[in-house]
Formats: structure tokens, sequence, C-alpha cells
């Protein structure tokens, strides 16, 4: 996607093609999450980073509403889940998006 380069990553060309109802959100997320926060495009990096950490949050209380005797199965999952949302909150500090920063903060608890 940074191929596209910046006009189609601020304009939002490169998030039409594939929506996240489309494609879930995954690790390459991260790389056009980076690439809006370069080319200037916070509101489309901000709009990934809700949407994944929305995944993130609603897989996370998935695996921790099974019961307990399930729960050894999943936790891989449960742990992926968490460090995908603390990857999302170190890109957005470090591009100093207080704002998602906090947002990220208030989901996690």
């Amino acid at each position: 996607m940074v191929v596209a380069g910046p006009k189609n990553i601020s304009n939002g060309y490169s998030l039409s093609i594939v929506p996240a109802s489309t494609v879930p959100h995954d690790a390459f997320s991260y790389i056009l999450v980076e690439a809006c926060y370069k080319f200037g495009a916070i509101e489309k990096a901000r709009q990934v980073i809700r949407e994944f950490s929305e995944n993130c949050a609603e897989e996370s209380h998935f695996y921790a509403a099974m019961p307990i005797r399930l729960r050894r199965y999943t936790i891989y999952e449960s742990a992926l889940a968490e460090s995908r949302s603390d990857k999302l909150k170190s890109i957005a500090e470090e591009y100093n998006d207080e704002e998602i920063v906090g947002e990220l903060m208030e989901r996690m608890k």
C-alpha cells in the first residue's frame, strides 16, 4: 500500500478497495497504519487502529468468556489479541498520537 503513494493513502483509496468488512485487519494493517501516519493521513490511521483494536478487544472478551476447562486451549489466541493491541498502541505512541493512545489505554482496562 505504501507503493500506492501518499495521494492514494491520504484520500482513503486503499481503504475503499480493501475495507475491513471485506478483509479483516491482520499484521499487514500495521504497515498501513504506519504509511498513513507517514503521509499525514492521521484520521485514516486512527480509523484503521480503531477498527483493528475493536476486533482485538472482541477476541479478548470472547476468549475470556470461555469456560475455565477450555481456556488452556485458547491461551495463544488470547495473548495474540492482547499483543496486537499493544503493537497498535506503540505505533500510535511513536507518532505522538495522544488521542488514539488514550482511547487504546481506556479499551485495554
